[in-house]
């Protein structure tokens, strides 16, 4: 089982099941892992007898994206007044073309990296690779290789990016090992793009300090500021982002008919 931790950690709990007792398990090691691959540790529980801990019951909820991974990878082209340069090459303070052609400033680039360790044992990190074209509308213009949880303007509303995968032309790809991921702020939460297809900016889900980068927020700016929510409690974005449903549905029916016819040329 893995848990992550504020702070940038990630912690594999390895249940030890032979001598457990029926219906249980037993934590015999928790290993941290530092989120860029640089720090390791596997120290044994140490108890009062042979150093296990017993786990009486678990509690299941239903899986949800992960808000705290949603990043444009290294390379990603985002589109600017001067024209599309790679998110790499940005710096606070640069302007950046929004969904509807406003053109924005950066107010934070948070940044982070995963060594390949890292993703082996979190699939979750893992990039999602969106084949050119396979939004419609020649849309990404070339692959877009964005987080699990970023999301994408489609039909009028987010999608996150793993809520999309086929198998076919949108994917997870392990073949990246090393990861480096960029995320771009603006005012309030907007829709840039990146590889010709509309991808969202950063939304603030209190979630800053996973970045490594996340103390030049405060330097910079004093504090770390409130993740603002709207009237019905969910976190402010700029459209609706959906997870299930019927428009959902009618999205990956409407790719799917779009890889085949694609296969099919």
């Amino acid at each position: 089982m893995t848990f992550d931790v504020i702070g940038g950690l990630t912690l594999t709990v390895v249940l030890g099941l032979a001598a457990a007792p029926a219906d249980a398990a037993s934590l015999t090691a928790i290993e941290a892992v530092n989120v860029s691959g640089g720090a390791q540790a596997g120290p044994p529980i140490a108890g009062e007898s042979d150093g296990r801990v017993a786990i009486d019951a678990v509690a299941a909820t239903a899986p949800t994206a992960q808000a705290d991974n949603a990043c444009l990878l290294r390379g990603t082209l985002v589109r600017t007044p001067r024209g599309d340069v790679p998110v790499e090459t940005l710096a606070i303070g640069d302007e950046v073309v929004t969904l509807d052609g406003t053109v924005q400033r950066l107010k934070w680039i948070g940044q982070r990296a995963y060594a390949p360790i890292v993703a082996r044992v979190n699939p979750r990190i893992v990039p999602i690779r969106i084949a050119a074209g396979a939004l419609g509308d020649a849309m990404p213009s070339r692959d877009l290789l964005v987080s699990p949880a970023h999301a994408l303007y489609l039909d009028g509303v987010l999608v996150p990016a793993t809520f999309l995968v086929n198998g076919d032309t949108i994917r997870p790809a392990p073949e990246i090992e090393v990861i480096e991921y960029f995320h771009l702020e603006l005012d309030a939460p907007d829709v840039l793009w990146t590889n010709d297809a509309p991808t969202e900016s950063y939304v603030n889900h209190g979630n800053r300090r996973m970045f490594e980068n996340w103390t030049q927020y405060v330097a910079r700016y004093g504090s770390e500021d409130e993740a603002p929510r709207g009237v019905d409690g969910q976190y402010v974005r700029r459209f609706k982002c959906v997870y299930a449903g019927p428009l959902l549905q009618a999205i990956r029916a409407r790719l799917a008919r779009h890889a085949g016819e694609a296969l099919a040329a």
